[in-house]
């Protein structure tokens, strides 16, 4: 146990002192169903709307695309780095997070179909992540953060969320399928299998306008 907070330490913002398995197992699968969005989704929705501008412009298609990705990037990253938690540099976190919430508004919605062909195809359960995904999406603070994280809780049939611990104090976050059991390990390896399944289904719809356009 000691070894699996020393590594969630390393990517969850948390105080990793309080988790116990379950704890662990919830902030990993939480992790990689926001990073879906985050870290992979969004920087490939954003390279191809570069794409497609560029075509239609007559712009470098590959010079915008990898531009309006690294805007993305960077965006994301200013937010992560800053956000509102610094009274520093608050007006500038603040524009930082108020952009990373414009530019994930879409590909976090576009998710839930994404993540849905992904559940069928995963043998998982799409019908119920799509009912916790209505319910429970808009839940967390952020308008975006919520929206693949309560879809896998649906699709795997956990809860995810809830009283949290952070360095500066305890959070009371609220439930993502609220009533459904805790996370165990073989949730992490679904989540992951979901994910990885749901990334190529990704990859086919986003890229597909650039490959009509040629």
């Amino acid at each position: 146990m000691t070894e699996s907070r020393e590594r969630i330490a390393m990517i969850v913002g948390r105080d990793v002192r309080y988790l116990d398995e379950t704890g662990v197992c919830r902030a990993v699968v939480e992790t990689l169903a926001e990073n879906f969005v985050d870290g992979f989704l969004s920087p490939l929705f954003w390279y191809v709307c570069g794409g497609v501008m560029a075509h239609i412009a007559g712009l470098p298609q590959v010079t915008t695309a990898v531009g309006c990705m690294l805007v993305f990037k960077a965006t994301s990253t200013l937010d992560s780095m800053v956000g509102y938690r610094n009274m520093e540099f608050i007006e500038f976190g603040w524009a930082g997070a108020k952009l990373d919430d414009v530019m994930n508004f879409l590909p976090a919605r576009l998710s839930l179909l994404i993540l849905l062909v992904g559940a069928w195809i995963c043998r998982l359960n799409p019908l119920e992540g799509i009912r916790t995904a209505r319910r429970d999406r808009l839940n967390h603070d952020s308008p975006n953060s919520a929206h693949a994280e309560s879809f896998v809780a649906g699709a795997l049939h956990v809860q995810l969320g809830g009283p949290t611990v952070y360095p500066e104090g305890k959070k009371e976050k609220p439930w993502l399928g609220e009533g459904n059991p805790d996370p165990l390990p073989i949730h992490i390896r679904k989540t992951k299998r979901l994910l990885r399944c749901s990334a190529w289904v990704g990859v086919i719809i986003l890229f597909s306008p650039m490959i009509l356009l040629g």
